[in-house]
């Protein structure tokens, strides 16, 4: 089964925070939010993970390589698509 992660917001509603984090990787409780929804689709035996991407992409790309979980990052380069576009650039 596959899995897909909206992750490529600004956060501004997390401002300043987000100034220097991307909101999918602001801790809470001492662990990233990303790693958290990673986790929940893991123990659904989730086997295919997309997480979509735009805001502070570098950070979510270095985070991917020492997740716990691999998943596949589809980067929104020009803008952000929105959530039904951010499926459709994914499919």
């Amino acid at each position: 089964m596959n899995g897909f992660i909206l992750a490529a917001g600004f956060g501004t509603r997390l401002k300043p925070i987000t100034n220097f984090v991307p909101k999918a990787l602001v801790p809470v409780g001492g662990q990233p939010l990303l790693q958290r929804a990673l986790d929940v689709l893991g123990d659904a035996d989730i086997d295919s993970i997309g997480v979509n991407c735009h805001y502070r992409a570098d950070d979510l790309e270095s985070f991917r390589k020492n997740a716990r979980q691999s998943f596949e990052l589809f980067k929104e380069e020009d803008s952000i698509r929105g959530t039904g576009g951010g499926l459709y650039f994914a499919r």
